[in-house]
């Protein structure tokens, strides 16, 4: 599954592919106008062979996680991803994005879980996301100092249609499985039952290591109606 490591865990992350870009609006709407956008239970397409997984994620209240995550946002939003692969759907991925504004804009950074098996099982509860605690969670990319790998946002002029990007002129994290530094690139394209992701990294020299090909989206399509 050519998935990287898909930030904005996410998760996150449409116009699709070769589609024509909707022009680009003018001042952001807030944080949670984002999370809802990208809520909902999605799948990828069930022709694309190379590419099987199924994404739910929730809209969720944790006003004291979000102050400590986000200090002085006052209306930022939170939104949790569960990310399942293969045909029997098993626990690949669970991240936090946190969503502010960014200028005009919006942006959006991912956080794992200290413990990789929380909330494994399954789902978890309103309840229980309201419970997180800053100490449950580590960033999800570990950026090298002073690089920035927060996914940008803007709405787009076509009402739920949002475009995300990370720029690999940003975002430099150290790879322990390499021993280098790589460069991270990633676009995510939102609109009303669907969701398109590519990512890429590349070493110093400029060569593509892992991630999609210039140019491709993994798309995912909506499997039940968003709340």
């Amino acid at each position: 599954m050519r998935y990287g490591f898909l930030v904005a865990g996410l998760l996150l992350a449409a116009a699709l592919g070769a589609r024509a870009q909707t022009p680009e609006a003018g001042p952001a709407p807030a944080p949670i106008d984002l999370a809802r956008a990208m809520s909902g239970q999605f799948a990828t397409l069930a022709d694309d062979s190379a590419n099987n997984f199924a994404e739910t994620r929730l809209v969720f209240d944790n006003p004291a996680l979000l102050a400590t995550l986000a200090p002085g946002e006052v209306d930022g939003a939170l939104v949790y991803s569960s990310l399942l692969t293969g045909p029997e759907r098993r626990p690949y991925r669970r991240r936090v994005s946190v969503i502010t504004r960014d200028g005009a804009g919006l942006r959006s950074e991912a956080y794992a879980f200290a413990d990789p098996a929380r909330f494994a099982a399954g789902l978890p509860s309103m309840a229980e996301l309201a419970g997180l605690v800053p100490a449950d969670l580590v960033r999800g990319i570990a950026a090298a100092p002073g690089a920035d790998c927060a996914m940008r946002w803007r709405a787009l002029a076509a009402p739920g249609h949002w475009r995300g990007m990370i720029d690999r002129a940003d975002c430099r994290l150290w790879s322990e499985r390499r021993g280098a530094f790589i460069a991270l690139e990633a676009e995510t394209r939102i609109e009303p039952g669907r969701i398109a992701q590519t990512e890429r990294g590349y070493d110093a020299d400029g060569h593509q290591l892992f991630g999609t090909a210039p140019g491709e989206f993994i798309v995912q399509v909506a499997v039940q109606p968003q709340p």
